[in-house]
This record gives structure tokens, C-alpha cells and sequence, in this order.
């Protein structure tokens, strides 16, 4: 059973001043609520409390929705640039160009190898050349896209031969850069192959192509 308190533990509660500024605290908010001037005070506190969160939630939804507005725009608009290539067998040209599939205009930074190489191994045969160019790329839909063209040096017509079975291609790879137009540097790696006239990517790309010819053409 406790004891009950003595008058000495009395006193000293009276002498500590957080009991006793807690004890005031509480006497005088009870007595405050039957103010009714208080509680309307409560009440606007509680109101103005929640009006800063809801603003703060319509102004996180504002931000979302235009941010999402910009990636939508972005994506629309901003370049985006690939690299091609082609062969004509005829004269032993090669040409490679960079096609931009967006809205707006930009330049290119290019650098690239052309090589000739052996298929399906892809073991580089010999060093055709090595570039570097700066294009203006237009807007898609403007039929103004660079082309650069290459002379095929020593392209004898066993290599036509050759190139007309998909037993030698001619690979371009290399590098480019460009501004978005959006304030960003986009880089890109790229890698092409040409055999029998048609165009793949390196690797998986001219694996896919040679398991899809015929026995009679490999």
C-alpha cells in the first residue's frame, strides 16, 4: 500500500517549477475552454492548418501535371537522331546519313569507321576508311537529310561476289552527338552492317540474318 504524501513532498513539488508551470497550464486551458472566444481561436488554427496542407497537395499536383506536361512535349518534339547507311554495288559505294525523327533541328557531331569484314564471323578483313563530320540535321519530314558517300578502294568483283552471298559485308561504327533541343547532349554509339543489300545492326542483328537465309544462299 503507498504511503501517502507527506507535507514535505508537498512542499517541494511546490518548489519545482515544471510541476508548477505544468500544473498552471492546465488550470488555465481548461478554464479557456469555456472561453468561447478561444475555441473559435482552436478552430481557425486547426482551419488555417489545414488549408496550408491542401495548398500544398493542389500545388504538388500542379507541378506533377506540368512536369508530365514537359516530358510529353519533350517527347514530341525534341530531336532524336539514328544513323543509316546503304551500298550501291554497282559503282562500290558506300553512304551512311543521320535521320532525325523528331520535331526540331539540330547538329551532329559524327566520327566512324568503315571496314570490311567477313561473315558470319565478322572478322575485319580491312580499314576502308575513318571520318568525322558535322552535319545540320533538319526536322523530320524535311527531305533534306546529309549523306556522306564513300568510294570502296580495291572492291574487286570477287568481293561483289562475295558481299551478293552474305559471305563478306561492309561494317560502318563509330559515335555521334547532338543537342535535343531541350538543353541536352544526347550520345549515342552505333554499329551497321550492309550484306547482299540489305542493313542490320552488328552483332545479334547479322547473327538474326544469317539464320534467316535459305541453305542455297549461305
Amino acid at each position: 500500500m503507498d504511503k501517502p504524501s507527506t507535507k514535505k513532498e508537498e512542499t517541494e513539488n511546490k518548489k519545482n517549477p515544471l510541476v508548477n508551470c505544468l500544473a498552471e497550464f492546465s488550470s488555465k486551458f481548461w478554464k479557456r475552454l469555456h472561453d468561447p472566444r478561444f475555441v473559435i481561436e482552436i478552430v481557425a488554427l486547426v482551419g488555417l492548418v489545414f488549408y496550408v496542407c491542401e495548398t500544398k497537395r493542389t500545388n504538388d499536383l500542379t507541378q506533377g501535371a506540368l512536369d508530365l506536361n514537359k516530358r510529353l512535349i519533350k517527347t514530341a518534339q525534341a530531336a532524336s537522331i539514328t544513323a543509316e547507311m546503304g551500298f550501291a554495288g554497282k559503282g562500290s559505294t558506300v553512304n551512311i546519313g543521320f535521320a532525325n525523327h523528331g520535331k526540331t533541328a539540330t547538329t551532329l557531331l559524327a566520327h566512324y569507321d568503315i571496314t570490311l569484314e567477313s561473315l558470319p564471323s565478322e572478322k575485319q578483313l580491312r580499314i576502308v576508311g575513318s571520318e568525322t563530320v558535322t552535319d545540320s540535321i533538319p526536322r523530320e519530314g524535311e527531305p533534306k537529310m546529309p549523306n556522306h558517300f564513300y568510294e570502296i578502294d580495291g572492291f574487286t568483283g570477287e568481293d561483289l561476289a562475295l558481299y551478293r552471298s552474305s559471305q563478306e559485308g561492309i561494317r560502318i561504327s563509330g559515335t555521334f552527338q547532338y543537342d535535343d533541343g531541350f538543353g541536352e547532349i544526347i550520345s549515342k554509339q552505333f554499329c551497321l552492317v550492309s550484306a547482299s543489300f540489305q542493313v542490320m545492326e552488328c552483332g545479334n542483328g547479322v547473327r538474326r540474318y544469317i539464320l534467316s537465309l535459305s541453305p542455297q544462299s549461305k
